[in-house]
């Protein structure tokens, strides 16, 4: 078996977790059929490759990076000596840089969140609220050194409270008005073409009779998986099950 073969889930794990921002119906018998691939490739349909999560390295890299570096400047540990009377001069300066990425990151964070359909991610949480304790110990410290003023702030400091509010706001709203928690799911197939469904039922017509009679059990288990989870409807769910196999993108309302 190949590897984009074992990389692939197969119908059952896909009905039953794939998340309803990901899914698509055109995909059921992608699925179904992963271990034909001519069939996927009449469907006008080929294997997504597994990608590295650059939301995820932005997210980390804007909320969690950049906030350890500003608060890590102030305790002297980027500097060349700490003795020096003048160690932390440039400690604000950074801190106001590092902390208006991570304000950008807030709004990246509040964008994934929404476009998931408000499913909230265990990763984006602790990263928003790593920088939110970031920004509270490089105040503190900025207070305590006096070199810039806290209370009210001035341009080194604004960006700290933008992240330290703006993340409390954030992580508040995350946890009381998400829909409930992200899967670690990604899209297995992506649309290429459009779909030879003559071709398709050419070859899926090849397929040893006990094979296909496998297949349709699976597919048919898998749509009552789907109805019940409330991703198709009765209607849907009657109109695929009707239409031959390595048919399901005809069920699209695209189509």
């Amino acid at each position: 078996m190949s590897q984009g073969v074992r990389d692939t889930a197969n119908v059952r794990t896909w009905s039953k977790k794939v998340p309803a921002y990901l899914f698509d119906l055109g995909d059921l018998d992608a699925h179904v059929l992963k271990e034909h691939p001519e069939v996927i490739s009449a469907m006008g349909r080929a294997r997504t490759p597994r990608t590295v999560d650059w939301n995820g390295a932005i997210v980390l890299f804007l909320c969690g990076l950049l906030p350890l570096m500003a608060a890590a400047a102030w305790g002297g540990v980027l500097t060349e000596s700490r003795i020096e009377v003048d160690a932390l001069s440039e400690a604000p300066e950074i801190g106001r840089w590092c902390f208006s990425g991570s304000t950008l990151g807030l709004i990246v964070v509040a964008a994934s969140w929404w476009r998931t359909h408000r499913l909230r991610s265990t990763l984006e949480m602790a990263t928003v609220l790593w920088a939110v304790g970031a920004g509270v110990y490089f105040l503190v410290g900025t207070w305590n050194d006096g070199s810039v003023d806290v209370l009210p702030p001035d341009q080194e400091t604004v960006p700290a409270w933008l992240t330290i509010l703006g993340g409390l706001v954030l992580a508040a709203v995350m946890q009381w008005a998400s829909h409930g928690q992200r899967l670690q799911f990604r899209r297995f197939f992506r649309v290429t073409h459009k779909p030879n469904f003559d071709e398709v039922r050419r070859l899926v017509g090849r397929l040893d009779y006990r094979r296909q009679e496998k297949l349709l059990d699976e597919r048919r288990r898998a749509i009552r998986r789907l109805t019940e989870r409330g991703l198709i409807d009765r209607t849907q769910a009657a109109r695929v099950e009707s239409l031959p196999l390595g048919c399901s993108p005809m069920a699209t309302d695209d189509d």
